[in-house]
């Protein structure tokens, strides 16, 4: 990941979140006015602690976001110079809240987890485009949107058709070690035969789409069909003054 890491784009942006995918995180994800019973403590555990208290205490004087959604997990790349347009009394407002809060340590970090983009781009939501993150960002091109979510969706349809695949063997499996043989009937077996075949001609394509991918990406010109781009030379002009320090 590092070494193929497109450090204009890091220039260019600011700041860049190193994993492409929006799920979990992207595109709606922190509500600080969600009713306790929407909650899902499963995918979201740390929502239950992000309530509006909490965000006043982060940034006194800032509005209140409908949402807080950017990329799960707390991996990115930013500029020095985006870095220094931060004052440095933030971080050590953010370094305090963090060293004093209630909040267990488990969930005070994932807090801050979700607000990196925040705070080096001044957008509660930040999710930028798949596959420009992939192209512009790894040199890994699929040709625009419409191929990439192409190449995505057979991949999803390929692990489905894997899963199923593995119930069978699994029975297979269980039934060798009770020292018996699984009986199935012809429409298993051909079902069976029919899920071999999908996934390895799904292998085949996907494998000739990843190779297409890393080829076309060794292209500037390509590379520029998918490149995002925008001026954030003033992002910190939007920045409320309650959070100014």
């Amino acid at each position: 990941m590092l070494k193929r890491l497109n450090h204009a784009r890091v220039a260019r942006l600011g700041y860049m979140n190193l994993r492409c995918h929006h799920e979990p995180g992207c595109p709606d994800w922190i509500h600080m006015d969600r009713p306790g019973g929407d909650l899902d403590f499963f995918r979201k555990p740390e929502e239950i602690h992000w309530r509006r208290h909490i965000w006043e205490e982060i940034h006194p004087g800032a509005p209140i976001p409908p949402s807080i959604s950017g990329i799960c997990c707390a991996q990115f790349a930013v500029s020095r110079d985006r870095i220094r347009q931060v004052p440095i009394e933030r971080f050590h407002h953010y370094r305090n809240w963090l060293m004093t809060t209630s909040i267990p340590d488990q969930y005070s970090g994932r807090v801050l987890e979700y607000i990196w983009h925040y705070i080096f781009t001044s957008h509660e939501v930040y999710c930028p485009a798949q596959n420009s993150c992939y192209c512009d960002g790894y040199g890994i091109c699929f040709g625009g949107l419409a191929k990439y979510d192409e190449y995505w969706e057979r991949q999803a349809k390929r692990d489905k058709e894997f899963e199923e695949l593995e119930k069978y063997n699994k029975e297979d499996e269980d039934a060798k070690e009770a020292g018996t043989v699984v009986e199935r009937t012809i429409r298993d077996a051909i079902r069976i035969e029919d899920l071999k075949k999908a996934i390895e001609e799904a292998d085949t394509w996907l494998g000739e789409r990843r190779g297409e991918a890393f080829q076309r990406g060794q292209s500037e010109e390509e590379r520029m069909k998918e490149t995002e781009d925008w001026d954030s030379s003033h992002i910190m002009d939007f920045m409320p003054e309650g959070e100014r320090f």
